[in-house]
């Protein structure tokens, strides 16, 4: 039988100022629900536990994943682990992909979104080079998408680690030395022939990939949009000297840049570039010129931005995916305001936002909640109740819909469904959960009165 457990809270932060829980008594409409609970994770076979704020990806000794699918026996042994003191904690699976192309077996990272396991929905792929460093652009990859996504800044998105075997091999379109061919375009060849039909096939995706690419990575980004610009929606690179061969790069990069804006575009691409503001005077002109052959061409199906930091003071700066995924998402949390009325006004706008980033999207879950929220505290709970039951057959697992749902329904007296959203609560997340045992000892009894 499938194991649950409740993770930390993902959602403090949104739920700051909110107001105070709904109290035991019954009260007449409009009353407020302001009660946001954490998502749960649940560990099935197949799948390893996910906590949203872990650093460390293990696997027990001796398992390897080689071009299957999930492991009953990972999840099994899973949930032996945990319950032990001392047992490792995992925020995702290692995967291994034989390739013809590269000629060699490639290690991949794999989290899957916190929810993923609870809907049919599809979500986008966040592409991460440098992956084997767990504890660095992994962890920050998943705690990234993780914090974003619960909050509804950015979709849900399936974040994939691709390991090194050898970087500047696979990341430069040069030889090191600036002399003759790199191995970029292989690299390429392998994410477009295996790497991303993979991925497609083993997981629910959607059309929309993001490349995020530190230290050589970022050099590889660059190659990847002038010559193979569909395989990627948007692009994160960091670049700060990733050039063994300095000059000759700089002007293979210029030159393919301005052959790039001279092609038909690719439509809804999104470019960041991010460098720290002591790097060197050649680097730093480098990206300025990057960005004016680009932005000087006026491509209206191309965002390109270029971003100076302060120095961190890192010894190798992370590729600052936090605001990169919310440029590349910007406007998907719907605004608060004006106050919606109806479930077509938010579909309506998350037609309007597919349109322009170029993929569906569904509404969050999150901005469900407010809006369901809203229309409950102005007494219109028959919208409410509509909101609610879309946001329940898009995430059948949200704590928040259920919990609304059951209030509503007992507020208006339709006492069994009612009791049927408290059960579904209560089988997701059984502990932490006083008040919602109080309401269906309340309604099973309101029910026996009647």
């Amino acid at each position: 039988m499938a194991e649950r457990w409740r993770c930390p809270a993902l959602l403090a932060a949104v739920t700051a100022g909110l107001g105070a829980v709904l109290a035991g008594q019954a009260q007449d409409p409009p009353f407020r629900v302001n009660r946001i609970f954490d998502r749960a994770t649940v560990i099935s076979p197949g799948r390893s536990a996910r906590p949203s704020a872990s650093i460390v990806i293990t696997a027990p000794p001796g398992l390897r994943v080689a071009d299957t699918g999930p492991s009953p026996r990972l999840a099994e042994t899973t949930r032996r682990r945990m319950k032990q003191d001392g047992s490792p904690v995992a925020i995702g699976t290692y995967r291994v992909i034989r390739s013809a192309v590269m000629a060699e077996e490639r290690p991949l990272l794999i989290h899957l979104p916190e929810d993923y396991e609870r809907t049919t929905l599809r979500y986008p792929v966040l592409f991460h080079l440098y992956g084997q460093q767990v504890t660095n652009y992994f962890a920050d990859a998943v705690m990234t998408a993780e914090r974003l996504g619960g909050t509804a800044e950015i979709p849900p998105m399936i974040v994939v680690g691709v390991a090194n075997t050898d970087r500047y091999r696979d990341c430069l379109p040069l030889q090191a030395d600036g002399k003759g061919p790199g191995g970029a375009d292989r690299f390429l060849r392998f994410f477009a022939e295996e790497l991303i039909p993979f991925i497609d096939a083993s997981y629910r995706t959607k059309p929309y990939r993001v490349l995020a690419g530190p230290q050589a990575g970022g050099a590889f980004g660059l190659h990847a949009l002038v010559t193979r610009p569909e395989l990627f929606n948007a692009y994160l690179l960091r670049i700060e000297n990733p050039f063994p061969g300095a000059e000759p790069f700089r002007r293979f990069f210029l030159d393919e840049a301005a052959a790039f804006v001279q092609r038909p575009p690719t439509p809804n691409r999104f470019v960041r570039i991010v460098h720290e503001s002591d790097v060197d005077a050649d680097t730093a002109g480098f990206v300025r010129r990057l960005g004016e052959i680009v932005n000087g061409a006026r491509l209206e199906s191309l965002r390109f931005e270029v971003q100076v930091e302060p120095p961190s003071g890192d010894f190798v700066p992370l590729v600052g995916l936090p605001p990169g995924l919310r440029a590349v998402f910007a406007g998907y949390r719907m605004p608060a305001a004006p106050p919606v009325e109806s479930l077509k006004a938010i579909e309506d706008y998350y037609r309007a936002f597919s349109v322009r980033l170029g993929v569906e999207v569904e509404p969050p879950d999150l901005v469900l909640t407010f809006a369901a929220d809203s229309l409950i505290e102005r007494g219109r709970l028959e919208p409410a109740l509509e909101l609610l039951a879309y946001e329940i057959r898009l995430h059948p697992g949200s704590l928040n819909a259920l919990w609304r749902l059951g209030e509503v329904n007992r507020t208006l007296g339709r006492l069994e469904e009612a009791r049927d959203c408290y059960k579904r609560f209560l089988a997701i997340q059984s502990n932490d959960a006083a008040l919602i045992r109080k309401r269906l000892a309340e309604v099973e009894q309101a029910i026996k009165k009647q």
